[in-house]
């Protein structure tokens, strides 16, 4: 009987928060028709996972004058061209894109662990401002697992500004606390236990401005020795969608360098990112390079 009552006062406790949210953003919460197809498959077979993102910092506008960040010695460099399709995935985000959902499949090594596949419905709100700059629109997520069984059903919403900063989890899962739902800061140990970035970081422009990060880091490192070797190909597909590859690869590990190979899909006819995965280097000669994250 004392369960009964824990897990009614539980279930109250979550659709009290919902509410309070949905008050504040009721657009989070509008059903919206989703029927599971086929999972997202790459070149090479499997699933392959996704979730996207870039620095836990307010929304703001990157800039986007290359010349800014080049030196004159860089305009030959390999990385120059796949920094600029990754130029223009943002750009494209920040003048077409409002809101979007998709379909996210996510995996990433955390604690020298490679986890499982993750299986999530996500809806994105992206940042507005006025004229004067001024946000009128809130950076905005919602959450839905749908899988593996340990996670199906947990449900994740931030929108930010609101709730003192805070995100709001339900559990979710199979165990007996499934129903039990935290109010939590992005960024704290909790909600970062099993992942390598913030919620903050999720969504399509993050992911983009996350390979531009990253992108500029590795220019700066690789700018006198020049060891890194970029391809780009045509004729990839992501669910049946055509895309352009971008391969880099540093073929000697570096401590000042985050991967050994990286490859970032972009859609060939709405130039957005749609897929990332990056590896470190192989333990030792022969050996595949482990994969360290990889996003859908």
């Amino acid at each position: 009987m004392l369960k009964n009552y824990q897990r009614i006062a539980r279930s109250l406790t979550w659709r009290m928060l919902a509410l309070r949210m949905l008050a504040l953003c009721p657009w989070c919460f509008i059903a919206g028709s989703w029927i599971p197809g086929s999972w997202a498959a790459t070149p090479g077979g499997g699933p392959e996972g996704a979730r996207a993102g870039a620095g836990g910092e307010p929304r703001r506008a990157y800039k986007l004058d290359l010349r800014e960040r080049f030196l004159p010695e860089d305009r030959d460099h390999p990385l120059v061209p796949a920094l600029q399709i990754a130029h223009e995935s943002i750009r494209y985000v920040d003048q077409h894109v409002r809101d979007y959902t998709c379909r996210l499949v996510a995996r990433e090594r955390v604690s020298g662990k490679l986890k499982s596949h993750e299986y999530m419905f996500l809806k994105v709100r992206q940042p507005q401002t006025d004229a004067n700059h001024k946000l009128t629109v809130p950076f905005s997520v919602y959450i839905n697992f749908l899988g593996p069984k340990s996670l199906q059903g947990r449900e994740i919403l931030y929108v930010e500004g609101q709730n003192n900063g805070e995100l709001l989890a339900r559990n979710g899962g199979t165990g007996n606390l499934q129903d039990v739902t935290l109010s939590l800061s992005p960024d704290s140990p909790r909600a970062m236990r099993d992942y390598r970035y913030p919620l903050t970081e999720i969504g399509i422009r993050m992911m983009g401005q996350r390979l531009l990060e990253v992108g500029y880091e590795s220019l700066q490192a690789d700018r006198q020795r020049r060891e890194c070797e970029v391809q780009i190909r045509e004729g990839a597909k992501i669910d049946g969608r055509d895309c352009r590859v971008i391969q880099v690869r540093f073929p000697v590990q570096r401590e000042e360098l985050r991967f050994h190979l990286a490859r970032i899909f972009v859609d060939q006819k709405l130039p957005l990112p749609l897929r990332y995965e990056s590896y470190g280097w192989p333990a030792a000669n022969g050996q595949p390079p482990p994969l360290r994250e990889e996003y859908t």
